[in-house]
């Protein structure tokens, strides 16, 4: 039960931020006592190393990797450089995260999975508001972009029409901080990336779509 694990790992995290309190107070405490606590902290530190690591629900991954949309992961700590605080951190973090999959995510993936077919319904509309979970999402908003260009089919043909055209005040704006735009992603590390020329272009169309606002800082993200 989700419920019962949240809860054990409460209660042990509980019990290292003790043996994390009496860690402080070794200096003060006699050289046997000392030597107690050491070993509870030890053995609590080895007894999550004998521990499957993807119980824990921290995902430590080497400096390099990329996350589904692109992102760069530089992982805070090393699992061999684990250290007791950090086994607290991933033991609240393992907990929260259990009683909001019991509460929260469980049943709405259960209705997003009753789902075959996307209409134009007040339920859908509900469950987009409530999120979309990540299995989901493709399908949903393949769908969801589809429906709006319907509405408008050649929208967006014509704003980039304009925008060949017509120069918005805002273009330099944009050409100064589109090659800042998420640095840490891979997609838009190289300046000659395609997806830069994709983002231009829409932010182009934005301005022109959008007169008042034009360009601001952060659009780009």
């Amino acid at each position: 039960c989700s419920y019962l694990e949240a809860r054990n790992c409460q209660i042990e995290s509980k019990y290292l931020i003790v043996l994390r309190k009496l860690q402080e107070a070794l200096p003060y405490l006699d050289a046997e006592y000392c030597e107690v606590i050491k070993n509870l902290i030890e053995d609590a530190l080895q007894s999550d190393m004998k521990r499957d690591h993807n119980q824990l629900s921290v995902h430590f991954r080497p400096l390099g990797e990329y996350d589904d949309y692109g992102f760069a992961i530089i992982p805070e700590y090393e699992v061999e450089h684990l250290k007791l605080l950090a086994k607290i951190q991933a033991l609240e973090i393992r907990s929260n995260k259990l009683l909001t999959h019991e509460v929260v995510d469980k049943p709405l993936r259960m209705k997003w999975n009753s789902i075959e077919e996307l209409n134009h319904s007040m339920e859908l509309k509900n469950l987009v508001r409530c999120g979309i979970p990540p299995e989901h999402r493709k399908r949903v908003w393949k769908w969801l972009t589809a429906q709006r260009i319907q509405i408008r089919s050649h929208h967006y043909a014509d704003l980039k029409a304009k925008c060949e055209s017509s120069q918005h005040p805002a273009s330099q704006q944009i050409e100064l901080d589109i090659h800042r735009t998420l640095t840490n992603n891979k997609h838009f590390s190289c300046p000659t990336s395609e997806f830069i020329q994709k983002l231009r272009r829409v932010l182009l169309a934005y301005s022109w779509q959008n007169p008042t606002i034009g360009y601001c800082q952060g659009l780009n993200r």
